[in-house]
C-alpha cells in the first residue's frame, strides 16, 4: 500500500509547487510598477530649477532629455576618435662603442644532477636565489652552462671559464 502512495504523494506535491510558482509568476506579471515621485522635487539642469509636483514621464520638461537629444546615438558624426600618429622624424645618436668589461662569473650554486648521460640538467641557484634546472647551452647571466658533469659544471664566456662542483672541497 506504502508502495502505491508515495509516488501518488511525490506526484502532487510537485503539481502543487508547479502551480504556486505559476500564480506567483502570473501576479508578478500583472503588478504594475509604482513610479511615485516625491511630493516636490527639484531638477537641476543647464542652471534651471524645475520643480515637479508628482512628475510623470509624460510630463518631464525637455530638460530631462536635452542629453539625448543633443547626442543621437546612431548619427553619422557619432564615431569614434581616430588619432593618427606623429610621424617624427628618426634621431640617429653615435654611440662609441667601449671595450666591453668581462663580467664576473655568476654566485651559482650546484644542488644536483639528473637526467642520462646525453641528457644532463643541472639545479641551480643564482645569486642565493629559488633554484631552477638549467639544460646545457643555458645563459645565466651572460654567461654560457657548456659542460654538465655527473657532479659539477662548467660556465664559459668567451676565453674565461669556470667550474662549479656539487661538493665542495
Amino acid at each position: 500500500m506504502i508502495r502505491f502512495l508515495l509516488p501518488l504523494l511525490g506526484t502532487t506535491f510537485l503539481g502543487l509547487a508547479a502551480a504556486g510558482t505559476t500564480a506567483l509568476a502570473w501576479q508578478q506579471l500583472h503588478v504594475t510598477a509604482n513610479y511615485a515621485l516625491p511630493e516636490e522635487r527639484v531638477v537641476q539642469a543647464d542652471d534651471v530649477n524645475v520643480k515637479s509636483n508628482k512628475a510623470t514621464l509624460a510630463e518631464r520638461p525637455d530638460v530631462f532629455y536635452s542629453a539625448i537629444t543633443e547626442r543621437p546615438l546612431f548619427s553619422q558624426t557619432r564615431r569614434p576618435a581616430t588619432f593618427e600618429p606623429a610621424i617624427e622624424e628618426p634621431v640617429v645618436e653615435v654611440v662609441e662603442e667601449k671595450p666591453q668589461q668581462e663580467a664576473p662569473p655568476p654566485s651559482v650554486a650546484l644542488h644536483g644532477v639528473s637526467g642520462s648521460v646525453d641528457n644532463l640538467r643541472a639545479l641551480l641557484s643564482i645569486e642565493d636565489g629559488a633554484p631552477d634546472w638549467f639544460l646545457t647551452n643555458a645563459i645565466i647571466q651572460q654567461w654560457v652552462l657548456s659542460e654538465i658533469g655527473s657532479d659539477w659544471i662548467v660556465l664559459r664566456r668567451n676565453d674565461k671559464s669556470f667550474r662549479v662542483e656539487l661538493y665542495k672541497q
